[in-house]
């Protein structure tokens, strides 16, 4: 019988803790120079410094980019390094910047998960981080890593590049 008390304690205790929902930090808004100095994304300064945009795909950008109705949202996680494919969201940065791109047009977010509550958890469906997702007047048109890993999965030229993605989705 005390046997039968004490598993009955343990196993009540067991469902009571697996009940508890584990709560997800929100994600953090960042500018470049304070992703700059956080420990994870220091590796981004690299790209920044040693990324060069196709300067013909550039200019198709330049033609196209419209700081009223295209907008920038960048989810990213810290990491030491990443593979080729998950460098893009730098690589925008850089090419965003070379656009003198107002850096209230695009928004960047620090998370550790890609279902980290943010500002557009309620429009934006993130299946990876990181993640740039460009929007045309409001509305998310475009995930550029999800587009990239769509490419390599059906074995299409790789490597595409931040500005084919980027002019890609301009011409949304």
């Amino acid at each position: 019988m005390k046997i039968i008390r004490i598993f009955a304690i343990v196993l009540i205790g067991f469902l009571w803790s697996c009940n508890e929902k584990v709560i997800e930090p929100d994600a953090i808004p960042m500018t470049v120079d304070q992703m700059l100095e956080t420990p994870g994304y220091t590796w981004v300064n690299e790209v920044l410094v040693t990324y060069q945009p196709d300067t013909a795909i550039f200019n198709q950008i330049v033609d196209l980019i419209d700081t009223n109705r295209h907008k920038f949202v960048i989810f990213a996680r810290a990491s030491c390094s990443c593979p080729g494919e998950k460098k893009t969201f730098a690589q925008a940065i850089k090419i965003l910047q070379d656009l003198n791109f107002p850096e209230s047009k695009y928004e960047i977010y620090a998370m550790s998960a890609r279902t980290n509550n943010n500002p557009y958890s309620n429009i934006v469906k993130l299946n990876q981080l990181p993640e740039v997702v460009i929007f045309k007047n409001e509305v998310p048109i475009y995930y550029m890593n999800d587009t990239l890993d769509q490419t390599i999965k059906f074995e299409k030229i790789y490597p595409i590049t931040a500005e084919q993605l980027i002019l890609e989705a301009l011409k949304k």
